[in-house]
């Protein structure tokens, strides 16, 4: 006979993983939703306030340079606190970066704003994806789910942010900021693993030739591009032509809910077919990115082009980080999903500065078509490389 304390005992493991389970995706949910609304936010606030497109650019390229620098570090900051702890600290970064904008659109609390955003974002991707990767679970259903919560806040985060910033761009910020607030308290709930163990010093250049690592890198810079252009150039290229706020958070919602689709999608994947998959959605991410830059279009042209490339970004995000971290030792899984985003956040960076630097010589739209067609880059490392996936 199984004893109540026994019983207990037994119920216990279970209880602290839906505590865990819960803290997590409600504050990827609330990140995510904040962060959404961000997005849309900065560049109508910013182009409100007299900032060109290229200065647009420039304030989204130094959130992703942050992000580089910070993902990056993360992996050796991890050997030292738990990763749930660095989830933490990004909300607490999130929640500042927006309430800077509402209290003034001065370049320097918007620079520090963008900075602070990208502080966000690497820390709690790194430490989110770290985290589930770590569990004795499947590394890809785990990414999904993540990937699945966030996407799911990304719906309605775009739309709510127009309807909002309808009335008044600084009050869009304000509640963005209340959302990130409310979002510190379910990281409190998160199960705190011991930091990674010490390793000697790495090759970091040998490390990334792993085929795991340089598939999943190789995809989430793709991923990483995508994005950049998403959260830059669309809203401004939109706003350009008169479309309204809420517009333009419709197409990015139709987009975001495309890649949910994706991340639905990416666990399905046979072993044989990751690599293929990869590719796939990478050229969708890129070629359909091309349109993105001519704003005279019908808004259901872009719906439908964000949507097919929100569709290939879901598949490749998720798998991206799965085969990097499960292609190698369990104490080396942290540096993989920090050095797999660090090289997206460099994308993120890269893309849209990239526009920028274009846009005296070939305007907006040619801009975006070239650097579209630049993120098919990656894609013979990822034809090459092998695959290693924990299923």
């Amino acid at each position: 006979m199984v004893s109540t304390s026994d019983a207990a005992q037994s119920g216990a493991p279970a209880r602290r993983a839906r505590r865990d389970d819960f803290g997590l995706y409600t504050s990827a949910f609330l990140f995510s939703f904040s962060l959404g609304m961000a997005g849309v936010v900065l560049p109508l606030i910013a182009v409100e306030s007299g900032y060109s497109a290229s200065g647009v650019g420039i304030l989204v390229a130094v959130s992703a340079l942050t992000q580089i620098v910070m993902r990056w570090g993360l992996a050796a900051v991890m050997r030292r606190v738990s990763d749930a702890s660095i989830v933490a600290a990004s909300v607490v970064s999130l929640a500042v970066s927006n309430l800077l904008p509402v209290l003034s659109t001065a370049v320097v609390p918007m620079v520090a704003s963008s900075l602070m955003q990208g502080v966000a974002r690497g820390c709690f991707w790194t430490g989110s994806q770290t985290h589930v990767v770590r569990r004795d679970r499947s590394a890809t259903s785990a990414i999904a789910w993540l990937n699945l919560v966030a996407s799911a806040a990304m719906i309605v985060a775009p739309i709510t942010a127009g309807i909002i910033a309808h009335e008044s761009n600084q009050l869009a910020f304000a509640v963005a900021t209340v959302i990130a607030v409310i979002g510190i308290v379910p990281t409190l709930m998160m199960e705190r693993p011991p930091p990674f163990a010490s390793v000697h010093r790495m090759n970091r250049r040998g490390f990334m030739r792993q085929p795991g690592v340089a598939m999943g890198v190789s995809a989430n810079a793709v991923a990483g591009a995508w994005r950049g252009v998403l959260g830059s150039y669309v809203p401004v290229a939109m706003e350009q032509a008169r479309k309204s706020s809420v517009t333009i958070g419709a197409v990015i919602t139709v987009a975001n809910a495309a890649s949910i689709v994706g991340s639905f999608i990416a666990p399905r994947v046979p072993e044989a077919r990751v690599r293929s998959a990869l590719v796939i959605g990478s050229l969708l991410a890129g070629l359909t990115t091309t349109v993105c830059g001519f704003g005279e279009l019908p808004a259901i042209v872009f719906a439908i082009a964000l949507a097919i490339g929100g569709l290939g970004v879901g598949v490749i995000q998720v798998l991206g980080v799965t085969v990097a971290s499960s292609g190698v030792r369990p104490e080396l899984r942290g540096d993989a999903v920090a050095v797999t985003g660090s090289l997206r956040a460099l994308a993120l960076f890269v893309s849209p500065i990239g526009i920028a630097a274009l846009l005296p010589v070939l305007g907006l739209g040619a801009a975006v078509f070239v650097v579209s067609l630049a993120m098919l880059a990656p894609l013979p490392i990822i034809a090459r490389a092998g695959t290693s996936r924990r299923t």
